[in-house]
């Protein structure tokens, strides 16, 4: 096993041991987004109360600072991302789980491709660009061919401006 991928399951492990259940909970759902503010993170905390059978969670409020501070790197003013092999790691973790399962990305698709919408036509370019990356996240779930062409499309462009 490789250093980074070592530190990435400490880190895990660690954090499993010093929160419990209910902020990996958080953790898995918040490691759908390519990004993390501490807005989406909340509203993602509201969102998602229950399991697939409709158990509570029971995540306290407080996960979402402690998820952003105890497994994000801050990339930003109040932008946050999860180290990439820590992302695919939980994701996996959370699709795998009989609690959640294949279906809850895809909740978590449509949740993020509705919360994006105000962004899209931002004034300010920034948050349009997130708002573009976080949506070819979740066409990747709900739609990939179509996602698929307009990452080409947008690849092709490059440099044409």
């Amino acid at each position: 096993m490789k250093r980074r991928e070592r530190a990435m399951r400490q880190k895990l492990s660690a954090f499993k041991r010093r929160f419990g259940q209910p902020h990996i909970d958080l953790a898995y759902h918040g490691a759908f987004p390519m990004s993390l503010t501490v807005d989406l993170l909340y509203r993602i905390w509201q969102s998602f109360k229950e399991d697939s059978q409709g158990k509570p969670l029971n995540i306290p409020f407080e996960a979402v600072g402690d998820v952003l501070i105890n497994l994000c790197e801050e990339v930003g003013y109040e932008l946050y991302e999860l180290e990439w092999s820590l992302r695919r790691e939980l994701l996996k973790e959370m699709e795998e789980s009989e609690r959640f399962g294949k279906k809850r990305p895809k909740k978590l698709a449509k949740f993020l491709l509705d919360y994006t919408e105000k962004y899209r036509e931002s004034e300010d370019e920034e948050e349009r660009e997130l708002a573009k990356i976080q949506e070819w996240t979740a066409l990747a779930y709900l739609k990939p061919q179509e996602v698929r062409g307009e990452i080409l499309k947008e690849i092709a462009g490059i440099g044409k401006e």
